[in-house]
Parts: structure tokens; C-alpha cells; sequence
């Protein structure tokens, strides 16, 4: 994994609009490169489409993949959330839902704690 400096979110999604052949997400709060697998695409595929249909039926917000979140300084990219906000550049609010798949690469006190920082992000 490529672990880089603390970014802003600014500084982090032009990083990412360089290297558009490249997967980045927040583990234990810092930025790593991940190498998408096909369950994970796969899942979040499920999930996404969804979060979708049931979005249009009951109109409270988007479904996002991979969208990024700062709350309470912390930054968290979900695998798949369904937002009430729009975001301008990335999201301030915590998500309505949020999935998180569990890739190995990941702890479960890891998963528990940005769980716990998307239901009560740090003030």
C-alpha cells in the first residue's frame, strides 16, 4: 500500500484526479492506494443499484460510491452511501446510510471505528 502525507480535501481530490488509474480510500485515516477486487466492485454494484431504485420511489437523497466524506477532520471515502446533502467538491454531513465493505487490507476495530466517526463525527 502507498501511504502519503495528510491532505486537505482539496490537495486530496487533485492527487486523485491525477491519477485516475489509481484506487485510494481512508484506512485507520490515512490515504492508501487499494487494489479493487471483483466482490468488492461486484457488492458495491448490488448496494448501489439498490440504494438507487429505492431512492427513486422515496426521493430523500443520491446514492454516491466512493464519495468523499470530512467529518470532524477526519477523512472517509464509503464504499456506498445514500447523502440528503449535495456536495460541492465532498460531504461535511454524515451520510443518511453508509457501506462499508470489509476488505482484508482493513481491520474490524478499523471498520468499528469509522462506523463510530460516521455516526458521531469528532467536533
Amino acid at each position: 500500500m502507498l501511504k502519503q502525507h495528510e491532505m486537505t480535501p482539496e490537495e486530496f481530490l487533485i492527487f486523485e484526479a491525477k491519477h485516475e488509474d489509481k484506487h485510494f480510500d481512508f484506512i485507520d485515516g490515512e490515504m492508501v492506494e487499494v487494489t479493487p477486487n471483483e466482490v468488492h466492485g461486484r457488492i458495491q454494484i448490488e448496494f448501489g443499484t439498490e440504494f438507487t431504485l429505492y431512492l427513486r420511489k422515496n426521493p430523500i437523497g443520491r446514492a454516491y460510491i466512493e464519495a468523499l466524506h470530512v467529518l470532524g477532520g477526519q477523512k472517509m471515502m464509503p464504499d456506498v452511501c445514500i447523502q440528503a446533502a449535495a456536495a460541492v467538491d465532498y460531504f461535511t454531513t454524515p451520510p443518511l446510510v453508509v457501506v462499508e465493505i470489509r476488505s482484508e487490507s482493513q481491520s474490524k476495530l478499523a471498520q468499528r471505528s469509522k462506523a463510530l466517526a460516521y455516526s458521531f463525527p469528532a467536533r
